[in-house]
């Protein structure tokens, strides 16, 4: 859809632990139904689960949390990343603590986008 953007917005990795942490936004016209579902996201990107397998264990787990954001696209005070995505979560971002409900909790249940 036209003016939707999925946007990085930071990367935490746990060493002690070995696991991942990816924050990233999905940007929808504050006056559009997005387009994808959270279940979309998790069929690629696999919530939970480790980046590499052997077939019987799996390491390098990573979540992924995906946050819808409304955007106003025309606005003169609009920037894809704008300050605004990241100052109210940076603390999060560096400890890797989840904003909300990984993309494949929100899969699991309901396939809805929380409220933001």
């Amino acid at each position: 859809m036209e003016f939707e953007a999925i946007r990085l917005r930071a990367i935490n990795f746990d060493d002690k632990n070995e696991n991942f942490s990816v924050f990233a936004d999905y940007l929808v016209p504050h006056n559009a139904q997005p387009s994808l579902r959270p279940s979309d996201f998790d069929a690629i990107l696999d919530d939970g689960q480790g980046l590499h397998s052997d077939g019987v264990a799996s390491w390098y787990c990573t979540n992924w949390d995906i946050e819808l954001k409304t955007i106003r696209p025309y606005s003169d005070h609009f920037d894809l990343d704008h300050y605004s995505f990241y100052n109210p979560h940076v603390g999060r971002f560096e400890a890797g603590i989840p904003r909300q409900d990984t993309i494949g909790y929100l899969a699991e249940r309901g396939d809805r986008w929380n409220a933001v």
